[in-house]
């Protein structure tokens, strides 16, 4: 009774490392994940943030520069729109120069503008000259103004790098991640060789001897991945609570669920093919070698 107690112990210990183990090591890799999503959305938020600004000509009344706002919101490449009466396009100047123009020439010499916000996609410094040039054909456009080439340019190559090493790190992690939980497994199989060995003697099928240890370290697998998401959940809500930051802009419920998934199901993959791999490998193995 003592020795089957002890053993008993000895597994429960043995799965409880290894649980834990695994449950950090996706935590890790959950992390960089997370930070890799928050800046794709980010910069996608701040690619969709520049605004290209079209000036009507005199002749265009409010009335029809609403029109051809309406037109642009169904361009795929429009993210947002917004139409400016000459009324708010005067008070917009007066507010951010403090100058009154209908006061200096007696009547408001301001058109009509639209304020174009791009989808992130059609946000390029190449894209965006393209489509200011489309527009500047149009008949009721007498200009548009665009944000800086240099600054849009600029923005893109660093958001780029930012993600670009962010993936490398969520992928490096993984890695690292699949070589450990592959190790943790394979000595916990590795503790119970005798019984393998015992199983084979007499009569047991691979796929019998296989099969309970597969069952086992896939719901650890599994169980490890709730544990990581839920941690990752609560940093996420701590980190917003601490900074201030609205998490739920950089990381949407969506892309937290979906991250979920990805490490639920990269815990029941891994454990599950380490357990393949340590069982066969120990079901291959010659009898001398259990004792080394």
């Amino acid at each position: 009774m003592k020795g089957i107690t002890t053993y008993r112990a000895g597994k429960g210990a043995e799965s409880l490392t290894t649980l834990i183990s695994v449950s950090l090591l996706l935590l890790i890799a959950g992390i960089a994940g997370a930070l890799a999503m928050a800046g794709r959305n980010e910069t996608q938020r701040l690619r969709e943030s520049l605004e290209m600004t079209l000036v009507m000509a005199d002749s265009v009344s409010d009335a029809q520069a609403a029109q051809l706002a309406a037109m642009l919101r169904q361009k795929p490449y429009v993210a947002a729109v917004k139409a400016s009466t000459r009324d708010e396009a005067l008070a917009a100047w007066q507010k951010a120069t403090g100058e009154d123009l209908k006061a200096v020439y007696g009547v408001n010499p301001l058109s009509p503008e639209i304020t174009l916000s791009l989808r992130a996609e059609y946000a390029s410094p190449q894209q965006m000259q393209t489509l200011a040039g489309a527009l500047e054909q149009l008949p009721e456009v007498e200009g548009v103004a665009m944000p800086q080439t240099e600054f849009v340019e600029g923005m893109n190559r660093t958001l780029t790098r930012i993600i670009w090493g962010l993936a490398a790190l969520c992928a490096g992690l993984v890695a690292i991640s699949m070589v450990l939980i592959n190790n943790m497994v394979h000595l916990g199989i590795y503790s119970r060789r005798f019984a393998i060995r015992t199983m084979q003697l007499v009569g047991a099928t691979d796929a019998f001897v296989r099969r309970p240890f597969i069952r086992r370290h896939a719901l650890t697998g599994l169980v490890a991945g709730v544990i990581a998401s839920l941690l990752l959940v609560a940093l996420t809500a701590g980190a917003g609570s601490m900074t201030g930051i609205d998490m739920s802009r950089l990381l949407p419920p969506a892309d937290l669920a979906l991250l979920a998934v990805a490490l639920m199901a990269a815990g029941v993959l891994i454990c599950t093919a380490a357990a393949w791999y340590a069982t066969r490998r120990h079901l291959r193995a010659a009898t001398d070698t259990l004792f080394a």
